[in-house]
């Protein structure tokens, strides 16, 4: 039941970047605005991608994946791969 709910904490929270992201999208005249809409970007990504891992079904992938991790910190383009 846990897991469900932190899942839907994080569909939430997807869905009011994605409706924050749509508001600022037409309004990236200034240079504090193009930022605050850049890092929305990052964390829907991030939050995407904890989504993605959340809801793989494949436990034993999971962990080789955890095993066969090169490197210790996260770029940018890792949230963003598909």
């Amino acid at each position: 039941m846990l897991i469900m709910r932190k899942n839907k904490e994080l569909d939430n929270s997807e869905n009011r970047l994605n409706y924050l992201i749509s508001m600022l999208k037409n309004k990236l005249d200034s240079e504090e605005l193009n930022r605050t809409y850049n890092r929305l970007l990052i964390e829907r990504a991030a939050i995407r991608k904890k989504l993605e891992f959340k809801k793989s079904k494949n436990v034993l992938t999971n962990f080789c994946q955890k095993l066969n991790k090169k490197r210790q910190e996260k770029l940018i383009c890792d949230y963003f791969k598909n």
